[in-house]
């Protein structure tokens, strides 16, 4: 006789420890310093010697070489990438607008492969100067002026963000210290202006990890999710939030796009097809297994003030 029991629950755990600071070129030896900004630019670490390579670096992306102690110079190439100029932006936050403008979503990796990617868009092939340059150009197609419109914002707490599993989730295989790439989906809108782009990236992190055994054990996995990027850069912090775990717990659930998925318990915990009991030596309980492209929802678990890009 077929004995029919149903699957006890396995457990995915939605960690909500500290965002970390975004990577830049301000900590560290010289050397590393340099490196980050040679991936940040180029996506390599470029050889020669450290004055030969910064010096490569001012004339690719400002069109001269600089003077100036070296320290003083690696920390005005970071500016570049990540501080706010007069108007307000950053190269970076001018690049992903560029991209979100053409593309419907801001790119990731190293700047001269982006930009060759927009330069080949508009004009058919990628262009010769400075990585400034060359942008400014591309802005004045896109705008009138030439200038990205900005806004302050603050992004609330609870505000969800749909975002997309690249690698596989298993509780089986998992490893603690394993991480799990993850994209966002859509864009996070405030007050009608785009606070965290489509395509912004991050890491989810294996924080614990049990797998499936006899006596119907269920397996289960414990994921830190950081933080994604802002448009301007700024870590926003994701995982979930205590009004999640007492309200609405199906709701976002079912955005997630995980069937038979139920938030009980703790803030954090997600209990997934909780349907029914299994016991006995003889069953063998579930693994977690969310394959690479699952689309889910988190949310914001602390206000943070960002700039944004204004809604066209």
């Amino acid at each position: 006789m077929q004995r029919r029991f149903r699957w006890l629950a396995a457990v995915l755990v939605l960690g909500m420890l500290a965002a970390p600071v975004p990577a830049t070129a301000q900590e560290g030896t010289p050397l590393a310093r340099l490196e980050a900004l040679e991936e940040a630019a180029y996506g390599q670490i470029k050889q020669g010697s450290l004055l030969a390579r910064v010096e490569a670096l001012e004339q690719d992306l400002l069109g001269t070489v600089q003077q100036g102690a070296l320290l003083d110079r690696l920390s005005r190439l970071n500016g570049l990438f990540y501080a706010p100029a007069s108007d307000g932006t950053s190269l970076m936050m001018r690049l992903s607008a560029a991209e979100w403008v053409l593309l419907g979503m801001m790119g990731s990796g190293a700047v001269e492969p982006r930009i060759q990617t927009l330069e080949e868009l508009l004009l058919g092939e990628p262009q010769q100067g400075s990585v400034l340059s060359r942008l400014a150009t591309i802005a004045r197609m896109i705008w009138p002026d030439g200038a990205v419109s900005i806004a302050q914002r603050q992004v609330p707490a609870g505000t969800r963000v749909s975002l997309r599993l690249e690698a596989e989730v298993n509780s089986g295989s998992a490893r603690v210290g394993q991480t799990i790439p993850f994209t966002v989906l859509r864009d996070v809108v405030v007050d009608g202006d785009l606070v965290i782009l489509a395509g912004a990236q991050g890491e989810a992190r294996v924080v614990e990890v049990q797998a499936a055994g006899a006596l119907g054990r269920n397996g289960k996995i414990s994921l830190d999710f950081g933080s994604v990027p802002a448009f301007d850069g700024t870590p926003v912090p994701l995982g979930l939030t205590q009004r999640t775990s007492n309200s609405g717990s199906e709701e976002l659930a079912a955005a997630a796009g995980l069937t038979g998925v139920l938030l009980v318990g703790a803030a954090t915990t997600v209990v997934l097809a909780p349907v029914g009991l299994a016991a006995g030596a003889l069953i063998q309980g579930q693994n977690v297994v969310l394959p690479a492209g699952t689309e889910m929802v988190v949310e914001v678990t602390r206000a943070v003030p960002v700039t944004a890009l204004r809604g066209l």
